[in-house]
């Protein structure tokens, strides 16, 4: 069901949903949702709005795509810290795009790239998304942007290696000699091994919540 869950990262805005707010789901009850107070993405100041004055939210369900609905703040509220108390929609109320946006976690995983001359080298990822992942690698000049590649990693506590061709979307020169960053997007995944990798990430968000 596309209802967002308790540590779900929320976008908060009123008219531009470019120039959103972040807050998180922290409470649930039969009615209403309990968020933390809105923060500007870049100045990090409070959302301030008048009780009852409409907003929109948005989320990423679990299969990665976005979720939208409106509602309204009905009160603040002290749960622990201060919260805003607002409206819980229903099904209906809830618009879903089919496009996807997956949510990136942070993490330092050991990969291995292999590029179409058959070069194999190691590195770590620096985020990894169910769309797919940036890694610092010792590859300059090796690859470039629009190259296919195979990457071999595994989850953690995951017994399964996950072996998949990606795109190579950007690459960023890294500090290090002859390292850069590579962000590449998965390419033909199995849906099963993608959700995995999402279930992944929304468990490293709730362990840093």
């Amino acid at each position: 069901m596309p209802f967002p869950r308790l540590g779900d990262q929320l976008r908060i805005w009123t008219h531009d949903k470019n120039d959103f707010h972040q807050s998180k789901l922290v409470e649930v009850s039969e009615s209403n949702y309990y968020i933390e107070i809105p923060l500007h993405q870049r100045s990090h100041q409070p959302l301030i709005i008048a009780d009852n004055e409409p907003f929109s939210v948005q989320f990423n369900a679990r299969d990665g795509s976005l979720c939208t609905f409106a509602s309204k703040r009905l009160h603040t509220r002290a749960i622990l810290t201060p919260v805003w108390e607002i409206g819980r929609p229903s099904l209906s109320e809830i618009a879903r795009e089919q496009r996807r946006e997956y949510v990136r976690v942070a993490v330092d995983l050991p990969v291995s790239v292999t590029t179409r001359d058959g070069v194999c080298s190691s590195g770590l990822t620096r985020d990894i998304s169910g769309g797919g992942l940036a890694a610092v690698l010792p590859i300059h000049g090796q690859v470039k942007a629009g190259d296919v590649v195979d990457l071999r990693f595994q989850i953690p506590r995951d017994h399964t290696v996950i072996e998949v061709k990606s795109l190579i979307i950007r690459i960023i020169e890294a500090n290090k000699r002859d390292f850069v960053v590579v962000s590449t997007q998965f390419l033909g995944i199995p849906e099963s091994i993608r959700q995995r990798i999402i279930q992944f990430v929304f468990k490293q968000q709730r362990m840093r919540s």
